[in-house]
């Protein structure tokens, strides 16, 4: 098991049911065609994806995507959750879940 998440790391690609991450471009493709992620949206959404069905404290997320020098607020993390569910067309936020006072979760 250990070795099947070593390669999953270090893999081109994050895949789901229905999407595939590329690491390398940062795009995001989708059953409806390829989708342009900004930088902070990619670092979100393939630290999510990375922990599917796991939730991802929102302290998780401040660590991990920005940096020592930016200290985002917790509406900041807020707006890229609502800006990935919008272009992964979540308008019912069942496919990235707030689990409420925490964080978030991807769950497909």
């Amino acid at each position: 098991k250990l070795l099947q998440h070593k390669h999953s790391i270090h893999s081109n690609t994050i895949k789901t049911t229905r999407y595939e991450l590329d690491v390398k471009s940062g795009d995001l493709i989708c059953p409806w065609g390829k989708i342009w992620l900004r930088k902070k949206e990619f670092m979100i959404l393939s630290m999510l994806l990375r922990q599917k069905n796991r939730v991802v404290s929102k302290e998780q997320l401040i660590a991990n995507v920005w940096s020592l020098e930016e200290t985002p607020q917790n509406s900041t993390i807020d707006v890229h959750i609502r800006r990935l569910r919008l272009k992964l067309k979540d308008a019912e936020k069942k496919i990235i879940r707030t689990a409420h006072g925490v964080g978030y979760m991807f769950c497909e």
